[in-house]
């Protein structure tokens, strides 16, 4: 059984398997019934909303089960359940798992630490007699499918009430009602002490019957990267994190294009010289509307610093989410739509030949990155221009194959799909971008992926 997370492939441990087989396989399922009391109502990870879904039961015999509870019933079953009330349960699950849990994840594990307790089984709540009456779980997945957030939002130069240190973590408390807390480390040590702070926040779906830990509560990430397993990946505001905002005041001097010739950057002169921001294609054009009024005066540009590939050690870039000057202020897509979104191509392909007059290596590579090849500069490009004015883009896969093969001034033939441009970018170059379907170069045919995995 592989697990796939962020487009990457990992093998399950077997016992992992084996409690994941268990567990579906409902027509084997058996069930009991328990008397004792509830030890503690749990709910969902961070990054899945936090939303109610399980109690920790602590039967007769001292020993601990968590029961899982179908997230949308959980405002009605929520009157039933209080912290250390006796009660009896029926619960259903695998005979095994009910007894002794074969794996258990970070969330069971937290919630031992949290506890001091042992969990040795697993099930599902089917029925609960409490003081307050009986409730019958409604037969219905419970596993949770839907959709938790939706996007995030921009929160600009918010007042900080007072700040507050427990353990390991910094608090904020805002003017507007959020809480912030994370750990002391990285940009969250110094915003400990700012009477304002920017920061961007997840915006959750209500969906009906759930019950959430909090309204308005966010984890904010103190880092640029998390590691899961042997892959790197960026921190973005899935669930419950957020991400403070750095501030800047300077004056625009250029709007620049990137690579492919599309506008997605910013160079701003501050009292520490030159900087760049980074921004969505396609908010080029309204950047470009915003700044075209007042291009002299000063401005004040929110952004968060990180990497492409998510590495500490790789190049830094500002991802631009706000620019404000006086009253005005223009909120945009930051890295998370920079780096997520698909872009739209023409269905015929389009052939084109000729030289070889660029090929966009990079300055240097981070050797300690964990991508699963051997970074060189010779095989991390991901684009080249044919002619001087056709842009072939090149994934990862396809620049290791083509690595040893093309050259400046080298003659090759390209097949592919024309990239549309979308709405609100501005192609500066007036390239024609192309994603191939097949390069030819010394009578050697390489092919890319598909058209229907285009993104």
């Amino acid at each position: 059984m592989v697990f796939y997370t962020h487009g990457q492939g990992y093998e399950l441990p077997k016992n992992v398997q084996e409690q994941i087989k268990r567990t579906r396989a409902k027509q084997n399922h058996i069930t009991q019934f328990h008397i004792g009391k509830i030890k503690s109502i749990e709910y969902s990870s961070e990054l899945r909303g936090e939303f109610l879904n399980a109690i920790i039961f602590e039967k007769q015999d001292g020993s601990y089960m968590k029961l899982w509870i179908p997230a949308a019933q959980g405002a009605n079953i929520l009157p039933y359940l209080k912290i250390g009330e006796s009660a009896e349960v029926k619960v259903t699950g695998d005979e095994l798992l009910l007894r002794k849990i074969q794996f258990k994840d970070r969330n069971i594990q937290e919630t031992e630490s949290r506890l001091k307790i042992k969990i040795s089984g697993i099930g599902y709540l089917n029925s609960i007699l409490t003081s307050k009456g009986l409730y019958s779980v409604k037969e219905e997945a419970h596993e949770n499918t839907t959709e938790q957030f939706n996007g995030y939002e921009i929160i600009l130069d918010q007042k900080v009430m007072f700040t507050n240190r427990e353990k390991n973590l910094n608090y904020w408390f805002m003017s507007n009602k959020d809480t912030l807390y994370g750990p002391r480390a990285g940009n969250l040590k110094t915003n400990l002490k700012s009477e304002s702070i920017s920061y961007i926040r997840p915006k959750r779906n209500q969906h009906s019957g759930y019950v959430y830990k909090s309204q308005n509560t966010y984890k904010i990430s103190p880092g640029l990267y998390r590691t899961i397993g042997n892959e790197t990946t960026p921190i973005s505001t899935m669930g419950l994190t957020g991400l403070f905002l750095n501030k800047e005041k300077g004056s625009i001097k250029e709007i620049l294009a990137d690579l492919t010739g599309l506008a997605s950057k910013l160079e701003v002169a501050t009292d520490e010289g030159n900087l760049y921001f980074q921004f969505d294609p396609k908010s080029a054009e309204k950047v470009f509307e915003f700044i075209q009024q007042k291009r002299e005066y000063l401005y004040t540009f929110y952004f968060h610093t990180s990497s492409p590939d998510a590495h500490a050690k790789s190049e830094k870039r500002n991802y631009l989410y706000a620019i404000a000057i006086g009253t005005d202020t223009l909120r945009i897509s930051g890295k998370e739509d920079f780096l997520g979104t698909s872009t739209a191509y023409e269905e015929a392909l389009s052939s084109y030949s000729g030289r070889i007059t660029e090929i966009h290596y990079p300055k240097e590579v981070n050797k300690s990155s964990t991508d699963l090849y051997k970074k060189t500069v010779e095989n991390s490009f991901r684009s080249f221009i044919l002619n001087d004015s056709v842009v072939v883009m090149i994934r990862n896969v396809l620049a290791l194959s083509l690595a040893d093969y093309i050259e400046e001034g080298k003659r090759i033939e390209v097949t592919g799909w024309k990239r549309k441009l979308a709405d609100g970018e501005m192609n500066l170059k007036k390239h024609t971008i192309i994603l191939p379907k097949t390069i030819t170069v010394d009578g050697k045919i390489f092919e890319n992926q598909p058209y229907t995995d285009k993104l």
